[in-house]
């Protein structure tokens, strides 16, 4: 009965009560490891989420770093085209005055170049047109030994003279674009006597025999011949002219301006064209002066620039130079 009293009153509670402080003291620390792992868990997501956070904010500024050089680059390559094309967006169309502006800006800059432009080819082909000097235009392996390099300089310059006009008409077109449409005024006239200059170069039907350059080989030629230079467009300097000029791929660009040149034959087709268009620089010139309000130049009575022709005008050699005969 003892026994049974102290198993049943006294030992079987203080087992219980054991095993219940064993369970609590396992769950105690499970519960702890449990928070443990969380906290690990936790400390390795924001470790991660900051290596993240810090590897995109290192792809970030190098992508930034790499989208800004490339932009530089794209703003140097584009040169004062893009600029002009920021200003275009910048003006609003419907400001009548804003646009004007800017207009005739762009009329002033380009007028200096395209007025040297225009007085040296004016020059050139009075003194091919008036002085006889058409006798120079050979190509410079058809003509007479004794005149080979003054008629190489002579035809390369010639050359050089058409497609620098080329050019500086081109970098306007390029800047105004089609600004000047319907317009009406002195402006509108000045760009419509440029385009009536091309047009004169580049016509062609069966009724006007004779060589041509067509409107789009001129603007082919004005691209060609640019260069960027000191953040803007100029003209390609004449040394570097030369160099290119018997290179293969400005040379398929030129062929159409020797062609013409080969078939200037005086009182010929093309011969009529050129005193046409002759006439077209002179307005051209006029035009440009009264632009940066320069005092007017009657063409005929100006001082032409003195060329190897002159000098040699009585003793002329024929075109096409023929060997001594052996017999």
């Amino acid at each position: 009965m003892e026994l049974t009293f102290f198993l049943k009153e006294l030992f079987f509670p203080l087992l219980l009560a054991i095993f219940a402080a064993v369970i609590t003291v396992r769950t105690i620390r499970m519960e702890a490891n449990i928070q443990k792992s969380q906290d690990e868990l936790s400390a390795a997501r924001d470790q991660v989420s900051r290596r993240a956070a810090e590897q995109f904010s290192a792809y970030q500024a190098e992508t930034e770093q790499k989208f800004q050089k490339e932009l530089e680059h794209i703003k140097t390559d584009l040169g004062l085209r893009s600029a002009v094309a920021l200003e275009r967006q910048r003006i609003a169309l419907n400001d009548e005055s804003a646009r004007s502006k800017f207009m005739q800006s762009e009329l002033n800059r380009s007028a200096d170049p395209i007025l040297q432009a225009t007085t040296d080819l004016r020059h050139r082909l009075k003194n091919i047109l008036r002085d006889n000097g058409w006798h120079w235009l050979a190509r410079p392996e058809r003509a007479d030994p004794a005149f080979q390099k003054t008629a190489t300089y002579f035809r390369s310059s010639t050359l050089y003279v058409f497609c620098r006009y080329f050019c500086y008409v081109e970098l306007l077109n390029e800047r105004l674009g089609y600004l000047f449409e319907a317009r009406g005024d002195e402006r509108q006239q000045f760009i419509d006597l440029l385009r009536k200059g091309s047009g004169i170069l580049g016509s062609h039907d069966d009724a006007e025999p004779g060589a041509h350059v067509f409107h789009w080989q001129q603007r082919a030629l004005g691209e060609v011949m640019t260069e960027t230079a000191n953040g803007g467009e100029r003209c390609m300097r004449y040394a570097a002219f030369l160099d290119r000029l018997r290179s293969e791929g400005f040379s398929g660009h030129i062929a159409p301006l020797e062609a013409l040149l080969d078939d200037l034959k005086k009182d010929g087709p093309t011969w009529k064209r050129m005193e046409a268009f002759m006439s077209i620089l002179e307005q051209v010139e006029l035009d440009c002066r009264n632009m940066l309000q320069l005092p007017p130049i009657n063409p005929e009575k100006a001082v032409e620039p003195k060329t190897t022709v002159l000098p040699h005008r009585r003793q002329m050699p024929s075109l096409d130079y023929q060997p001594p005969s052996r017999n």
